[in-house]
């Protein structure tokens, strides 16, 4: 009996610098109704300026509440008793409560840091607008970071220096500041003044400020509020300076394996080591597998240099473990994943590198035997340009072993790099790597369209769905990985050289001028929707399988493309972004070529892919049949020649049977029904919907 092939793969992820991490804490309130001035926490008590007809007080909150005397112009600040200095930066997180957060009057909440060359105690903060005070968005003539809660100002975090007010962000991206309960807002400023900023848990967004952040001076912890009519409120408030990026470039190994092979051995190599090194398994992870029981045992004694840890974990899936590193002052941390399959083959079918399997494994399952011949025989009575049946055959009756399907560990282990199918190569990009990947069938002679895949979370290249795609319709499929391209580009112009590499490397000149489809998995939808944005004229049509956020689905010119989101009703993600909601109001308010397809009892991730890979798949030839010319041009959608399906009731839940119809005879509300666009694919997508999990090809 021959042993199935076993292997571990390690994907070296190089590390040279990382966020800041916190050394300090110098200022820390909770307010437990002792008074403003009293401060039982770190750095002293805070200060309440009544600018008109106000205050702040300690009543277990620090609070500017609703009083009997209301008016718009009642106003208040109040700001930490010290000011406080780091050459490193700062992080702020502040717990707020609001009743209201509307364009309302003049409801205002803000805050964050004031410079301390303005006296908050004495300064005149109505030089810019007599009737506001605010020094997060109106203010002009101080120095100051902070947030504005409500809507009067805009919402969002604003930067002030001295002269001009500038929004870095207007929330809403991914994150919004909202009423009711009480919220986090974290806000960090670091040297060269990159910042970023979040909501709730969530990052919003992040940056830096042109001509870079004044370090050197003090800041005092502030907050504004106005228009007493409404109640305001903070809970806590924690400054924190962050310490330097350790000098210290780190590689920690992701690790490719299979459930069988347990338990998965993670290294790391630390080129100065330092006395501290923690592993952590982020259980919390949106991608940690539901149920698994899953732990990690640290080497013992732990090497500084090259450290180590083990996971022994009883589900496949996706697991994230944190490597920290450290000497009391300066910090890094990096993120490896282990990726666990269910067994060896899939582990080798699905390896980031490709996979070459055994010459005769026609079906692709790491066995070799009768059904094998039999699947080859079906293909050659099909294409009788197959004449190496007569070699398989020849070997197959020379080796009895064959005669029962056995198992083997075959030549090579996975594809080889830089084949006539299998092509890739990496690059550095604003001082990260990116890899760039190709796969063009050797049966294809010209490149008709290519499907660029992010391989962020479940995007692959390696399936053999896509592989019998890339061959039926003479595709090639393009892999992105790495985080300056998998979650998307600014622009993506900056891809075209890389692009070109691919083309060189395979031999097809065509590749870059081809037609696209795009894919991205989770925040790999910035990837995708760049495409249509940019490239509108180029792309046939883009998938967003189980989207972290919604802004990426509403980017410019992408209501143009057909476009297929995917969401598990289960998923995290999901239940607090309701990207239904987006996708419908995409499709009322700009006509866009947009489905929704939502996975009943699904969550974060693909546990069913030759399932859901085929059901993409028949979405890409959808918009192919529609859409692609044999000269390479595009036809322009035309809506109402499509088909629409009804909404997913998300308070029902599970698989449901919707209804589909053409345009024309649909009797719902088609400004808001799934785009579909042919009754093919109309017909896919409801049975898909309909059919439960991992039973759809069955």
């Amino acid at each position: 009996m021959k042993k199935a092939a076993i292997f571990v793969i390690l994907l070296l992820c190089v590390v040279g610098a990382a966020q800041a991490a916190v050394i300090e804490v110098l200022y820390e309130d909770t307010f437990d109704s002792d008074g403003l001035g009293t401060n039982t926490g770190i750095g002293g008590g805070a200060v309440n300026r009544t600018i008109r007809s106000h205050s702040w007080v300690d009543d277990g909150d620090a609070t500017f509440a609703v009083t009997d005397n209301v008016h718009f112009l009642n106003r208040a600040l109040m700001y930490s008793d010290n000011a406080f200095q780091s050459d490193t930066g700062f992080k702020l997180t502040v717990y707020y409560t609001a009743s209201a957060v509307g364009d309302d009057l003049a409801n205002r909440l803000s805050f964050g840091l004031l410079r301390s060359d303005r006296d908050p105690a004495t300064y005149n903060f109505s030089t810019t607008n007599e009737n506001v005070s605010n020094p997060f968005g109106v203010e002009a003539t101080v120095y100051s970071l902070g947030v504005n809660v409500t809507q009067k100002d805009g919402q969002g975090l604003k930067f002030t220096d001295r002269s001009s007010v500038t929004t870095l962000d207007a929330s809403g991206d991914n994150a919004q500041f909202v009423a009711g309960d009480s919220i986090p807002v974290v806000i960090e400023i670091g040297p060269n003044g990159a910042w970023s900023y979040s909501i709730n848990g969530i990052t919003e967004a992040s940056g830096a400020i042109a001509g870079g952040f004044d370090l050197t001076q003090s800041y005092y912890v502030a907050a504004y509020a106005q228009d007493d009519e409404y109640a305001r409120s903070i809970q806590s408030v924690k400054l924190e300076a962050l310490g330097p990026v350790a000098d210290s470039p780190v590689t920690f190994d992701n690790v490719f394996t299979a459930l069988d092979l347990m338990p998965a051995v993670l290294s790391a190599t630390v080129t100065n080591p330092m006395t501290r090194v923690d592993f952590t398994l982020l259980t919390d992870d949106i991608d940690f597998p539901a149920g698994a029981d899953a732990s990690l045992a640290n080497d013992s004694p732990m090497n500084y240099q090259n450290p180590g840890t083990t996971l022994t974990t009883t589900a496949p899936g996706t697991y994230k473990v944190l490597l920290q590193i450290g000497d009391g002052v300066r910090y890094l941390e990096t993120i490896a994943e282990v990726v666990i399959y269910a067994d060896a083959c899939e582990a080798q079918r699905y390896a980031p590198s490709g996979w070459n399997p055994h010459p005769y494994d026609f079906d692709q399952n790491c066995l070799v035997g009768l059904p094998d011949l039999a699947v080859f025989v079906a293909a050659w009575l099909n294409d009788t340009s197959l004449d190496s049946v007569a070699e398989f055959a020849a070997v197959w009756l020379d080796d009895t072993s064959l005669d029962s399907q056995e198992s083997y560990s075959g030549p090579v282990s996975y594809v080889p790099k830089n084949t006539t199918e299998f092509n890739e190569f990496t690059a550095e990009m604003d001082g990260e790597t990116a890899r760039f990947q190709v796969y063009i069938p050797a049966s294809v002679e010209h490149v008709k369209a290519a499907f660029y895949i992010s391989q962020h979370g479940q995007g692959d290249i390696t399936h053999p769905v896509l592989h019998q795609f890339a061959k039926d319709e003479n595709l090639a499929l393009v892999g992105f990985f790495g985080d300056p391209v998998q979650r998307g580009v600014a622009d993506v112009s900056v891809l075209d050289e890389h692009i070109a590499t691919l083309a060189d490397l395979s031999e097809h000149p065509e590749l870059p001028d081809a037609p696209i489809m795009t894919f991205g998995h989770s925040n790999g939808t910035g990837f995708a929707a760049c495409w249509p944005r940019d490239r509108t004229d180029q792309v046939i049509c883009w998938t967003s399988f189980h989207p972290g956020f919604t802004g990426y689905l509403q980017y410019a010119n992408t209501e143009f493309v057909p476009a297929l989101v995917m969401c598990g009703e289960l998923d995290d993600y999901f239940l607090r972004s309701r990207q239904d909601i987006t996708v419908a109001a995409m499709r009322s308010t700009r006509n866009a070529a947009m489905a929704m397809m939502l996975e009943g009892g699904m969550s974060h991730s693909m546990p069913y892919k030759d399932d859901t890979w085929t059901f993409i798949v028949e979405f890409c030839k959808a918009a192919m049949r529609i859409r692609l010319n044999g000269d390479g041009t595009l036809n322009p959608v035309d809506i109402e020649a499509g088909w629409l399906g009804e909404q997913y009731d998300v308070e029902t839940g599970g698989r449901q049977l919707l209804d589909v119809a053409p345009y024309a005879d649909f009797t719902g509300d088609p400004s808001t029904a799934n785009w579909l666009a042919d009754q093919t694919f109309a017909e896919h997508w409801e049975s898909y919907g309909s059919t439960e999990a991992g039973q759809w090809l069955e």
